[in-house]
C-alpha cells in the first residue's frame, strides 16, 4: 500500500510541478516584446526563474519516473496528469475559462489513466 501511495504522489508531484512551471513561465511573458533585448530581460524576472526551476525539477522527476516504469505506461499517465493540472491551474491562477470540451477531456484523461493502470 505504501508503494502505491508513493507512485501516485510521484506522478502527481511531477505533473503539478510541470504545470506550475508552465504557468509561471506564461506569467513572466506578460506584456509585448518587440526586440531581442526586451526578451532577454525576461530571463532575469523572478517568475521566469521560478517557472524554469519548477519545470526543470519536473523534468528531473520525469527522468526518475522513466527509470522506474515502462515508457508506454508512464508517458500517457504523466501527459494526462499534466493536461489536467495545467487546465485547472490556468483556471485558478490565470483566470482562464474552462469549456465543456475541456471538462470532457479531463474526464477522458481520468478514464485513460484508469485503463492504463488496470492493464499494467
Amino acid at each position: 500500500m505504501k508503494n502505491i501511495i508513493y507512485i501516485i504522489l510521484l506522478f502527481l508531484v511531477q505533473a503539478i510541478m510541470s504545470a506550475v512551471g508552465l504557468i509561471l513561465l506564461k506569467m513572466s511573458m506578460a506584456g509585448k516584446y518587440s526586440v531581442l533585448n526586451e526578451y532577454l530581460k525576461i530571463l532575469i524576472k523572478p517568475r521566469f526563474i521560478m517557472g524554469f526551476l519548477f519545470y526543470a525539477t519536473a523534468f528531473l522527476l520525469w527522468m526518475y519516473i522513466l527509470r522506474m516504469f515502462k515508457l508506454s505506461s508512464a508517458f500517457p499517465i504523466v501527459t494526462a496528469l499534466q493536461f489536467i493540472a495545467t487546465i485547472i491551474g490556468s483556471y485558478i491562477i490565470l483566470h482562464e475559462s474552462i469549456n465543456g470540451l475541456q471538462i470532457i477531456g479531463i474526464a477522458l484523461c481520468f478514464l485513460g489513466i484508469s485503463l492504463i493502470i488496470g492493464s499494467s
